[in-house]
């Protein structure tokens, strides 16, 4: 998905709607039941080397941002 796709996706949303929580959703089958595994997304970081929109729930954005985020002095943003 383009952010263009994304925008106009999401202008089409009725303003009834602007308080739903935005999750990324995984399923998994045990064979007896499917499971939701929710992850409320919490970050949006725009990659623009790579030309990407990352959406990241709160234990993502944490790693990233401690471990493969720089700074402008080319160093981790990891705090002491």
């Amino acid at each position: 998905m383009r952010i263009k796709e994304l925008k106009d996706f999401i202008n089409k949303i009725p303003e009834s709607m602007d308080e739903y929580q935005i999750i990324y959703r995984r399923f998994e089958d045990d064979e007896e039941n499917v499971l939701f595994l929710d992850y409320p997304l919490t970050t949006l970081y725009l990659d623009e080397e790579n030309e990407e929109s990352v959406f990241l729930d709160e234990d993502g954005w944490n790693f990233f941002s401690t471990n493969l985020l720089m700074n402008e002095d080319g160093d981790s943003d990891e705090q002491e």
